[in-house]
């Protein structure tokens, strides 16, 4: 069977979903929420997190963007509170992510969820599988300080006000990243991972590029960042899966595949 390395994107059309106001799936997976960055989304994520109806939530890593809580602002706390909530009444599985260096204990007490490496389960005779996928990335720990380094600017120029500033600190987070996302090689090490592993469906985070779609006859999907104006989640329903846009409090269905 032949193998490809080539990302799969969604098509930029979109659809709404039938019921805004309310997001009920049996799974949905959000990721590189990256709290405590000030790019992070959290009051979108607030109000999301409000509209979900679950069975589980899965939280691919990235959650918070380093250890430093004192850049956690009033919508990052009202997330982390959203968080607990919702372990009370359904599922909440936090998967470690690189930036994710919290001890497990620590989130277990602090949010009520189970903090685990990898996350996988069967519906529907159909097996899932969920890891945040930096252990396929190719290029993060061959330039770990170049990174390192390049998050430490940022992180100083976050803290000068002005318009200038911001520009150039997002532009050097963008340089950033883009040695920490090897999107081609995450999918082709997680499809053959899952290949291997006799998966069905395997979902990652780590890239911050959204997609959804078949590779070799193995579903392979990414839900994106919440550290963008533009955050996405996969929402999983039986067999069907649907990679989604959240915008303005409303939910966008981008793409649909089943098993």
């Amino acid at each position: 069977m032949n193998q490809t390395q080539t990302a799969v994107v969604y098509k930029p059309a979109v659809t709404p979903s039938i019921s805004p106001e309310l997001i009920e799936y049996d799974t949905i997976i959000i990721s590189d929420i990256h709290l405590g960055s000030p790019l992070c989304q959290a009051k979108e994520l607030s109000e999301f997190l409000q509209q979900i109806r679950v069975k589980q939530l899965i939280l691919a890593g990235d959650i918070f963007d380093d250890l430093k809580f004192n850049r956690l602002h009033h919508w990052h706390w009202e997330v982390l509170s959203r968080l607990r909530k919702i372990s009370d009444h359904c599922r909440v599985v936090w998967i470690r992510g690189n930036h994710d260096t919290v001890s497990a204990p620590t989130l277990s007490h602090l949010l009520g969820v189970h903090v685990r490496n990898n996350y996988t389960w069967v519906s529907h005779g159909k097996r899932f599988y969920v890891v945040h996928g930096d252990r396929w990335d190719t290029i993060i720990y061959r330039h770990r300080r170049t990174t390192e380094f390049l998050t430490w600017i940022y992180n100083a120029l976050m803290r000068i006000n002005g318009s200038t500033t911001l520009k150039a600190s997002r532009w050097i987070k963008r340089r950033a990243k883009l040695l920490t996302r090897n999107c081609s090689a995450i999918q082709f090490g997680a499809v053959a991972f899952a290949r291997k592993k006799q998966i069905d469906a395997i979902f990652c985070g780590h890239t911050h590029m959204a997609s959804l779609g078949f590779v070799d006859e193995i579903l392979y999907g990414n839900d994106g960042t919440w550290q963008s104006d533009d955050p996405h989640f996969i929402g999983i329903r039986g067999t069907e899966v649907h990679l989604c846009k959240y915008m303005q409090k409303q939910s966008f269905q981008l793409k649909a595949e089943k098993l």
